[in-house]
């Protein structure tokens, strides 16, 4: 074992009995502690998460994690010290992007709304957390903003979203264009290939491609890519053959033009507005069994007491409404 390995153990050793204390302390307030040591023990608790996010975060720890890739670089992939440095680089860039006062405020507030809820559960008394004027959607059991988790949630759902349903399109109208216009043998291939694709329901299939491929969210986006190609392709495939029957193309046939040259000289806006048309409502779909692939619905309306949505219904209803109608 290397010195800048067991001095970034050290270190983590450090983090975890902070980190270690808060939680002891937060067992003492739910089991033995006064209610009238609130303020103070959110304190304690506060003051040991920061401590720790700031040990974790340190410039220190930047500098062993690059000294220990650099010794490891023609390791073991699968040593035990390869993945402690894997696991704790990717943990340590993902607690710098977080300040150690946000930390700090999330502990304290996570601490003195623990006793409010409590007390509200035990008396089925929910007003303190129903929506008003600060909190439009109400806030759960920590006391955290239901309406500022709901857009923290979408802001990457719609972005994977946006990707999956464009590389759909891509996939789908290429291969719709390329059937419609050539025709033939290919066309009937192409079609084949795409009834057999939608045989399946959308869900099932993305579930068997993901379970070939593997889980991530690269390979979620590929699945819902592939489940959904196929709707692209009908309406491109769809739009091309019309297009080939109207009287300038077949004019054009007559004056002994190629396809190529057909192809450039029929270029319409119309399929790219029944491809619009169709991905207005595809993507929706789309969104939905991708948030199915990567449990957005158990980040926003899991993770809490289920006492507490049977009671706190307000708490439930909005993010339900926005997986809804995303």
């Amino acid at each position: 074992m290397s010195a800048n390995f067991a001095r970034l153990r050290e270190i983590l050793a450090e983090v975890t009995d902070l980190t270690r204390a808060a939680m002891v302390l937060e067992w003492d307030q739910e089991t033995y502690m006064p209610p009238g040591g609130v303020e103070g023990r959110a304190e304690q608790m506060s003051t040991l998460l920061r401590l720790s996010h700031i040990t974790f975060t340190s410039d220190e720890v930047g500098r062993l994690l690059e000294a220990l890739e650099s010794e490891q670089q023609h390791a073991d992939f699968d040593s035990d010290e390869a993945s402690i440095v894997r696991v704790t680089r990717r943990d340590y860039e993902q607690a710098r992007r977080v300040s150690p006062e946000l930390v700090a405020e999330i502990a304290h507030a996570g601490a003195t709304t623990q006793p409010v809820w409590k007390k509200a559960r035990e008396t089925a008394d929910w007003k303190l957390f129903a929506p008003n004027e600060y909190f439009v959607f109400g806030t759960d059991e920590f006391g955290r903003d239901i309406l500022s988790r709901i857009v923290f949630g979408a802001r990457i759902s719609l972005e994977v979203g946006l990707i999956s349903v464009s590389l759909a399109l891509v996939l789908g109208a290429s291969a719709g264009l390329l059937a419609g216009f050539l025709g033939g043998w290919l066309d009937g291939l192409t079609m084949r290939c795409m009834d057999v694709l939608f045989a399946f329901p959308a869900i099932l299939l993305a579930i068997g491609i993901m379970a070939v491929l593997g889980t991530g969210i690269v390979n979620a986006m590929l699945a819902i890519g592939i489940v959904y190609a196929p709707s692209f392709a009908r309406l491109a495939r769809a739009s091309v053959l019309s297009l080939k029957e109207m009287e300038f193309v077949q004019a054009a046939r007559v004056l002994g033009l190629g396809e190529l040259a057909i192809g450039r000289l029929s270029a319409s806006p119309s399929p790219i507005r029944n491809l619009a048309f169709g991905g207005d409502r595809i993507a929706p779909a789309a969104l939905v069994h991708l948030e199915r692939l990567k449990t957005l619905q158990g980040i926003l309306l899991g993770g809490r007491d289920r006492s507490f949505d049977d009671e706190a219904f307000a708490a439930a209803v909005p993010p339900g409404v926005v997986l809804t109608f995303a």
